[in-house]
Protein backbone atom coordinates (compact mmCIF):
# COMPACT_ATOMS: atom_id res chain seq x y z
CA UNK A 1 0.00 0.00 0.00
CA UNK A 2 1.54 3.28 -0.79
CA UNK A 3 2.02 6.52 1.82
CA UNK A 4 1.64 10.01 1.24
CA UNK A 5 1.80 12.92 3.67
CA UNK A 6 -0.71 15.25 1.95
CA UNK A 7 -3.85 15.26 0.26
CA UNK A 8 -2.98 16.05 -3.16
CA UNK A 9 -0.66 13.31 -3.62
CA UNK A 10 -3.05 10.95 -2.93
CA UNK A 11 -5.68 12.59 -5.35
CA UNK A 12 -2.58 12.36 -7.76
CA UNK A 13 -1.94 8.72 -7.06
CA UNK A 14 -5.91 7.94 -7.17
CA UNK A 15 -6.34 9.34 -11.03
CA UNK A 16 -3.19 7.47 -12.28
CA UNK A 17 -5.32 4.04 -10.50
CA UNK A 18 -8.87 4.77 -12.10
CA UNK A 19 -10.25 1.02 -10.92
CA UNK A 20 -12.34 1.32 -7.74
CA UNK A 21 -10.91 0.26 -4.21
CA UNK A 22 -7.29 1.39 -4.51
CA UNK A 23 -6.04 2.01 -1.36
CA UNK A 24 -3.31 4.37 0.38
CA UNK A 25 -2.20 5.61 3.16
CA UNK A 26 -2.22 9.25 4.58
CA UNK A 27 0.20 10.03 7.50
CA UNK A 28 -0.79 14.10 7.47
CA UNK A 29 -3.00 16.04 6.81
CA UNK A 30 -6.71 17.43 7.95
CA UNK A 31 -6.97 16.25 11.63
CA UNK A 32 -10.57 15.33 11.06
CA UNK A 33 -11.72 12.66 9.24
CA UNK A 34 -14.11 14.67 8.13
CA UNK A 35 -11.50 17.09 6.58
CA UNK A 36 -9.57 14.43 5.15
CA UNK A 37 -12.90 13.56 3.11
CA UNK A 38 -13.93 17.05 2.18
CA UNK A 39 -10.14 17.52 0.74
CA UNK A 40 -10.88 14.98 -1.63
CA UNK A 41 -14.45 15.62 -1.88
CA UNK A 42 -13.30 19.23 -3.82
CA UNK A 43 -11.32 17.66 -6.00
CA UNK A 44 -13.85 15.33 -7.01
CA UNK A 45 -12.78 12.14 -5.62
CA UNK A 46 -14.88 10.05 -3.83
CA UNK A 47 -13.57 8.08 -0.81
CA UNK A 48 -13.86 6.19 2.35
CA UNK A 49 -12.03 6.88 5.23
CA UNK A 50 -10.37 4.54 7.81
CA UNK A 51 -8.44 5.32 11.24
CA UNK A 52 -6.90 7.77 13.34
CA UNK A 53 -4.44 10.94 12.32
CA UNK A 54 -1.11 9.83 11.22
CA UNK A 55 -2.39 6.28 10.10
CA UNK A 56 -5.75 6.95 7.54
CA UNK A 57 -6.34 3.83 4.84
CA UNK A 58 -7.99 5.88 2.24
CA UNK A 59 -9.78 3.86 -0.11
CA UNK A 60 -10.74 5.30 -3.50
CA UNK A 61 -14.87 4.40 -4.37
CA UNK A 62 -14.66 6.50 -7.76
CA UNK A 63 -14.94 9.79 -8.90
CA UNK A 64 -17.90 12.42 -9.64
CA UNK A 65 -18.49 15.90 -10.99
CA UNK A 66 -16.25 18.43 -9.21
CA UNK A 67 -18.43 20.76 -6.79
CA UNK A 68 -17.29 23.58 -8.54
CA UNK A 69 -18.22 22.78 -11.81
CA UNK A 70 -22.10 22.08 -10.41
CA UNK A 71 -22.00 25.44 -9.36
CA UNK A 72 -21.26 26.88 -12.88
CA UNK A 73 -23.97 25.10 -14.44
CA UNK A 74 -26.78 25.77 -11.56
CA UNK A 75 -25.20 29.55 -10.84
CA UNK A 76 -28.40 32.05 -10.71
CA UNK A 77 -25.63 34.65 -12.27
CA UNK A 78 -25.45 33.28 -15.67
CA UNK A 79 -27.14 35.86 -17.55
CA UNK A 80 -27.64 36.67 -21.17
CA UNK A 81 -24.80 38.38 -22.42
CA UNK A 82 -26.41 41.38 -24.06
CA UNK A 83 -28.20 42.66 -20.25
CA UNK A 84 -27.01 45.71 -19.08
CA UNK A 85 -26.62 45.46 -15.62
CA UNK A 86 -25.55 48.09 -13.29
CA UNK A 87 -21.68 46.75 -13.11
CA UNK A 88 -21.48 46.58 -16.73
CA UNK A 89 -22.10 50.08 -17.11
CA UNK A 90 -20.86 51.84 -14.21
CA UNK A 91 -17.74 52.77 -16.05
CA UNK A 92 -20.31 55.04 -18.70
CA UNK A 93 -20.88 57.41 -15.35
CA UNK A 94 -17.29 58.60 -15.13
CA UNK A 95 -18.64 62.32 -16.06
CA UNK A 96 -21.73 64.35 -14.64
CA UNK A 97 -24.47 64.55 -16.55
CA UNK A 98 -23.88 61.15 -18.31
CA UNK A 99 -27.18 58.97 -18.94
CA UNK A 100 -27.50 55.65 -19.14
CA UNK A 101 -29.72 52.24 -19.22
CA UNK A 102 -29.47 49.79 -16.64
CA UNK A 103 -31.42 46.22 -15.62
CA UNK A 104 -31.49 44.24 -12.42
CA UNK A 105 -32.95 44.55 -8.87
CA UNK A 106 -33.64 48.10 -7.98
CA UNK A 107 -32.83 47.77 -4.30
CA UNK A 108 -29.13 45.95 -5.40
CA UNK A 109 -29.16 48.86 -7.94
CA UNK A 110 -29.84 51.74 -5.68
CA UNK A 111 -26.94 50.25 -2.72
CA UNK A 112 -24.15 50.33 -5.75
CA UNK A 113 -25.28 53.79 -6.37
CA UNK A 114 -25.18 55.26 -2.72
CA UNK A 115 -21.77 53.77 -2.04
CA UNK A 116 -20.20 55.07 -5.45
CA UNK A 117 -21.63 58.70 -5.48
CA UNK A 118 -23.69 59.31 -2.20
CA UNK A 119 -27.27 60.47 -1.59
CA UNK A 120 -28.22 62.89 -4.05
CA UNK A 121 -25.44 61.85 -6.40
CA UNK A 122 -27.19 60.14 -8.76
CA UNK A 123 -31.54 60.17 -10.41
CA UNK A 124 -33.44 57.17 -11.34
CA UNK A 125 -36.16 56.86 -13.73
CA UNK A 126 -37.99 53.95 -15.06
CA UNK A 127 -37.21 53.33 -18.88
CA UNK A 128 -39.57 53.23 -21.22
CA UNK A 129 -39.43 49.71 -21.70
CA UNK A 130 -40.41 48.92 -17.84
CA UNK A 131 -37.97 46.80 -17.89
CA UNK A 132 -34.71 48.63 -17.09
CA UNK A 133 -33.93 52.19 -15.46
CA UNK A 134 -32.52 55.47 -16.48
CA UNK A 135 -29.81 56.45 -14.09
CA UNK A 136 -28.18 60.14 -14.37
CA UNK A 137 -25.09 61.28 -12.28
CA UNK A 138 -26.03 64.70 -10.89
CA UNK A 139 -22.52 65.15 -9.20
Amino acid sequence: METFKKVGQAIEYFKQHHEGGARCLLTEGPAKSRGVYLAFHKFGVRVRVEGAYGSRTIELKGFSARPSDHRKLYSKSNRPDGRHTLGRVMHELNRIGATVYAEGNWNCMQRDLVKRFGWGGFSTRRAENGIGRMVTRLR
